[in-house]
């Protein structure tokens, strides 16, 4: 299966990337070895236990099966364990991870193993990925047991992430690799990368597709399998392409699993009076659906058959003869409508007030012939073409991962959220008049108000790729009475906030969270190395007073980038840089 080559030399440190996509039906991996003076290459993991050695498919169903608290079967390998019946499946855990604003509640979604949470499903999954990987690569690479030996400890790994996770979901994740002893824990920020499954995907289509054609127009609209969708403007081909986000990226979930459940209360009611109507029979009609007859319904087929069964399988009242079940098309066409209709709605948010000129469907729902027709009739009379990519046996996101960490062409990228953190800010009547009663004079002899919202990075800004934000800050003492004190180590609470109009207080004034504002994390620094120089005598309004100021720059979670923080300080003109940690709200 041919892969992608970088047209670039590589002239850093050898080192092995492993990019994974763990999807919500299906996952896949991909690796590049890179060494000097070589032009890497990225090679997809093809075989995998319980395929036929031919098959060439990248793709393994996204399963893990558990026997109580022991994980027993992951991939194709869960589909044909022989269970004996008390063993459980984790199923689509994906959509256990997402965001509250971005959960269908109609959506119904497989429960969890029991005692089993998202996190440990994730490590065991990623733990089985890992060791395929390593047989592939010491399989295919020529001398590839020494060199996967010789690089395993600095080994760098890239996760594939729909748009509308964020720092929560990258921590999971985060810790699920620590767990599966892919890297320790204080390693994690320099050998762990994330990108959105919309940015894979474009760099997907960079390769496969006739890029420099749809490039030439400008806007581009981009469509994953999970409807993760990004406008982005080329503002340069040569000598690299750069692309820039034009907007803030959509995420929407609705894709190929939601079909299927629609597809699943239909049967379950057209069959509620037949023997087929069991659970495992409906169950293996959705499965046979989603393999072949999903996949070729275009919209036209008066009648669709779904093979599940043998030639026993007879109920000619509901359609069922030797083992097939027939549907028309309007039955099929009921499964793809509320789907179709929240995508649509995906893409007019996306380019409200733009003028794309190619809309790219990338990804297994992607290749859905209806979704293209539908997409073509209601696009195409505004002069937007639609692009697809034809590589079924390929899995964009794992792929493009892997081809983003070599190529890199998007430079900008638009906030989906609002970050900041709570201040003692200035007093002003006008926003602060509410609570006047609870100004403070500070020791610089000013008047101050706590718990106030101080942005960093305002939803719906453009940041520029390697962005980091420098939030500055200070303590004051009075100096009157007291003696020179004594920083050590302090914290800064981050805050989300995904609407709109930026909230003034960060609390209420009995100390309740503004509703609607997310903790996100507790960013810790030391602030000791302040004590030597760094503390000082300053002249206030009324009299003299303790000043320390210090300032921290923060990355912040925005296109799949992690959130990091460096504490920076100026000691006798010059500008210090140390540590700091930070630690996730997970609840």
């Amino acid at each position: 299966m041919a892969s992608y080559r970088s047209e670039k030399m590589y002239l850093g440190d050898e080192k092995i990337v492993i990019a994974l996509d763990i999807g919500t039906t299906m996952s896949a991996a991909s690796y590049s070895h890179l060494f000097q003076r070589s032009y890497p290459s990225v090679e997809m993991v093809t075989q995998w236990p319980g395929q036929p050695t031919a098959s060439g498919s990248a793709k393994i169903p996204t399963l893990v099966l558990y026997d109580g608290s022991l994980c027993v079967a992951c991939g194709e390998e869960a589909l044909k364990y022989e269970q004996e019946g008390h063993e459980e499946m984790a199923k689509w855990f994906k959509l256990h991870m997402h965001p509250e604003a971005l959960k269908n509640q109609s959506l119904d979604i497989p429960p969890l193993p029991t005692g089993i949470t998202v996190k440990r499903i994730y490590k065991d999954m990623m733990e089985y990925m890992f060791k395929n990987t390593q047989k592939h690569f010491e399989t295919k690479i020529p001398n590839g047991a020494s060199i996967w030996s010789r690089h395993r400890a600095n080994m760098e790994f890239v996760f594939a992430i729909p748009n509308g996770w964020d720092y929560v979901q990258q921590q999971t994740m985060r810790q699920a690799a620590i767990d599966a002893g892919f890297f320790p824990s204080h390693r994690a920020d320099s050998l762990l990368h994330f990108v959105t499954e919309g940015e894979a995907s474009v760099h997907f289509v960079s390769v496969y597709g006739s890029m420099r054609h749809w490039l030439s127009a400008g806007s581009t609209w981009l469509g994953g399998s999970t409807t993760d969708s990004t406008l982005y403007t080329c503002t340069k081909t040569l000598p690299d392409v750069v692309l820039r986000e034009a907007g803030m990226s959509e995420c929407v979930q609705a894709a190929g699993v939601n079909v299927d459940d629609v597809l699943g209360q239909i049967l379950q009611a057209k069959l509620a009076i037949s023997r087929f109507g069991d659970e495992e029979s409906i169950k293996a009609m959705i499965e046979a659906f989603e393999l072949k007859t999903k996949r070729m319904f275009d919209g036209t087929t008066p009648t669709n058959v779904i093979k599940f069964g043998g030639n026993r399988d007879m109920d000619k009242s509901v359609g069922i003869i030797k083992g097939q079940i027939s549907l028309k098309k309007e039955e099929v066409l009921a499964a793809f409508t509320p789907v179709l209709e929240d995508i649509v709605g995906s893409i007019r948010r996306l380019m409200s007030g733009k003028s794309p000129k190619y809309l790219l469907l990338v990804g297994g729902f992607g290749g859905s012939p209806y979704l293209k027709s539908q997409l073509k009739d209601l696009f195409g009379g505004q002069g937007i073409e639609i692009v697809t990519v034809e590589q079924s046996m390929k899995k964009a996101a794992a792929e493009g991962a892997m081809i983003w960490y070599l190529k890199n062409m998007v430079r900008a990228r638009v906030a989906r959220e609002t970050y900041g953190t709570s201040v003692n800010a200035l007093y002003d009547a006008l926003l602060h008049g509410e609570r006047s009663h609870k100004v403070e004079m500070d020791a610089d002899g000013f008047q101050r108000i706590q718990n106030v919202f101080d942005t960093w990075v305002k939803k719906g800004t453009t940041v520029d790729y390697g962005f980091s934000y420098t939030a500055k800050y200070y303590y004051s003492w009075p100096k009157v009475g007291y003696s020179k004190p004594k920083l050590a180590v302090e914290e800064l609470e981050v805050y989300m906030w995904d609407r709109d109009i930026v909230p003034i207080w960060v609390k209420d004034e009995k100390g309740s969270l503004t509703p609607g504002l997310r903790h996100v994390c507790t960013v810790k620094a030391d602030l000791s190395p302040l004590n030597k120089h760094g503390i000082r005598a300053e002249k206030g309004r009324n009299e003299l007073y303790w000043k320390a100021d210090f300032q921290v720059a923060v990355t912040l979670p925005i296109g799949g980038a992690q959130l990091q923080a460096r504490l920076q300080w100026h000691e006798r003109g010059v500008l210090k840089q140390g540590p700091a940690t930070t630690i996730v709200n997970l609840a």
